[in-house]
């Protein structure tokens, strides 16, 4: 998938409130689980947000 504005926007509001929260995309983005879950796998991608942990569940890589 190409990142786009949509991408850009999310991954920024990821690292500025620190916390990834696949429900929260959902919601506030008006999208789809489909799509927020491949924006997800980007962020991997990219290392913004770490793999699952069952100990920690996401972490942000990315510090302000």
């Amino acid at each position: 998938m190409e990142r786009n504005k949509l991408y850009e926007a999310i991954k920024d509001r990821v690292i500025e409130i620190q916390k990834f929260n696949l429900a929260d995309i959902v919601r506030d983005y008006g999208i789809g689980i489909n799509k927020a879950s491949m924006i997800k796998d980007m962020l991997v991608e990219d290392g913004v947000i770490s793999e699952y942990s069952k100990e920690y569940g996401r972490k942000v890589l990315i510090k302000l």
